[in-house]
């Protein structure tokens, strides 16, 4: 059976997207085709599996620099359905930056036929829709920021915020270079530190704030179990924390500067978030 193996990026995250057979991917993108022996139904076939045989799979796509793997799915009640698996193999309950390349892909191949559409990524509703220009991805506001939890190490306490903007996230202002090697000690600890849901696990995103509306953020990533170039998720979190613990000025858009990219996260007429997604990527040699 024919279908469409393709690869895409938004702020350094890089994904595969699993399409349906007769969604036929933009002619002038065809650098983003992957070949693979792989038979659409194989793809469908994955909620089937156990960890490590999806583990396996993911890494039988010989794709070095994926997040993960993208499966395309009908559906009577929106525009399709995601079900995305970390490269661990693993489910994610949603992904942000994936999100925006969904959008990007819909309008492309034709799966949007109009001009504000719903999907499902994991178990969060997106809706598409067009804002200052740009499609922005929405999703369902989440519940309040939980404060006031805290971690020791290394003989400091470490105070840390939760939410779930989709996937649960451990958020830290951190008043310091945001230095990665320095902080994965503390980003391993804390990985495992869910208040919410005992054992479940969570990204940790650290933040700190350049100016009014401008944040700098790197988030360390369950599943993928490293820290990632962006995350769409991380990038909400942070600006969701951010506004409800410092006051600023009425603007409805917070800037996240990621290693990847910059992202922007719409606080009104609706959350959202915009990270620019392009079709294809290049591996590491």
């Amino acid at each position: 059976m024919e279908y469409s193996l393709v690869k895409m990026s938004a702020s350094g995250n890089k994904f595969l997207i699993a399409g349906f057979p007769e969604t036929s991917v933009p002619k002038k993108n065809p650098s983003c085709l992957l070949k693979t022996k792989k038979q659409y139904p194989d793809f469908l076939n994955l909620t089937n599996f156990t960890l490590k045989d999806r583990k396996d799979f993911l890494k039988s796509l010989q794709n070095k620099d994926m997040e993960g793997l993208a499966v395309l799915k009908k559906s009577s009640l929106y525009a399709f359905e995601c079900e995305f698996y970390n490269r661990d193999g693993s489910p994610a309950e949603m992904c942000g930056n994936l999100s925006c390349c969904l959008t990007l892909y819909a309008l492309e191949t034709g799966l949007a036929k109009e001009e504000t559409f719903n999907f499902m990524v994991g178990k969060e509703k997106v809706t598409a829709f067009k804002h200052l220009g740009k499609y922005w991805a929405g999703i369902t506001k989440p519940a309040p920021v939980k404060s006031g939890f805290s971690i020791q190490f290394q003989e400091t306490v470490i105070p840390y915020h939760f939410i779930c903007p989709g996937v649960p996230h451990g958020v830290v202002e951190w008043k310091q270079d945001l230095n990665p090697s320095l902080l994965l000690p503390l980003a391993l600890e804390l990985r495992h530190k869910n208040p919410v849901q005992e054992n479940a696990g969570l990204n940790v995103t650290f933040f700190s704030i350049q100016k009014e509306h401008s944040l700098k953020a790197i988030t360390f990533e369950r599943g993928v179990e490293n820290w990632t170039k962006a995350c769409g998720t991380g990038a909400l979190a942070a600006a969701l924390v951010y506004s409800q613990i410092h006051s600023f000025s009425n603007q409805n858009i917070i800037s996240v500067e990621m290693p990847g990219g910059v992202l922007e996260i719409l606080t009104d007429p609706s959350l959202a978030l915009f990270s620019r997604p392009q079709w294809s990527y290049t591996e590491p040699v």
